[in-house]
């Protein structure tokens, strides 16, 4: 969904207008004086900003969910990964006797 010219509600700038949204950031066109104010995408729509069509609030909410959801599958790969790594023998216990094993052979 298309979000550039839609109406926003910001509760310290007033009513504004979406003018661009690239990547992870979007401009909004407020009321002089404020004018133009820069805020994370989607990000500022959970606390910050309301935007008055419902079908741009669901899919503003939608993006929020997607990215929570993603944050909480990173943060249990990562303590799934810190799990391995604790259980993994210390470095200076791995492969002890191997090199002394291969130096034998050797001689």
């Amino acid at each position: 969904m298309k979000l550039i010219n839609q109406k926003v509600e910001h509760p310290a700038f007033g009513n504004g207008q979406i003018i661009t949204v690239e990547d992870a950031r979007m401009v909004i066109e407020f009321a002089a004086p404020v004018g133009q104010k820069a805020f994370v995408y989607p990000d500022a729509f959970e606390h910050y900003l309301r935007l008055d069509d419902p079908l741009a609030s669901e899919y503003a909410n939608t993006l929020l969910r997607r990215k929570h959801e993603e944050k909480e599958v990173e943060k249990l790969r990562q303590q799934e990964l810190r799990r391995e790594e604790e259980q993994k023998p210390p470095a200076a216990s791995r492969g002890k006797g191997t090199r002394k094993t291969a130096a034998k052979k050797t001689n």
